[in-house]
């Protein structure tokens, strides 16, 4: 498809969208008189035209929760080493209190990097 077309689509869909809305508010703000008067007879109760925006704006934090919770239930605990590790890491080891060095280019655990965080130190001498 041509940047052409989707400028066209584009401008058919704002003129439309627009002309919508403006259909809308005759239909809200327009006495039956007038609208009978235009030709138009048969239209929705005025009901339906202030509740059905309030359940859009209602469902869209329900929906934005509920893909949160979703995505909280199907998140491994933080426990799991599926969460920072897969089949290439390579895990690093217990290093000892006294070394200052870098330990290389190695993956660190999660319980490693909350005990360095935190400030705990493990009861065998070792930071991790």
């Amino acid at each position: 498809m041509t940047d052409v077309g989707r400028e066209l689509r584009g401008f058919v869909l704002y003129l439309t969208s627009i002309a919508l809305f403006v259909c809308y508010l005759a239909w809200m703000l327009l006495s039956d008189s007038v609208l009978e008067s235009i030709g138009v007879t048969y239209y929705p109760n005025r009901y339906w035209g202030l509740i059905l925006p309030w359940w859009t704006l209602g469902l869209i934090p329900f929906t934005l929760m509920s893909i949160t919770g979703l995505s909280m239930l199907a998140t491994p605990p933080l426990e799991s080493l599926s969460t920072v590790t897969d089949e290439y890491s390579q895990l690093i080891t217990m290093v000892p209190v006294e070394y200052e060095g870098g330990p290389g280019l190695l993956d660190i655990s999660l319980t490693i990097v909350n005990r360095a965080l935190l400030n705990q130190q493990s009861t065998n001498g070792y930071t991790c």
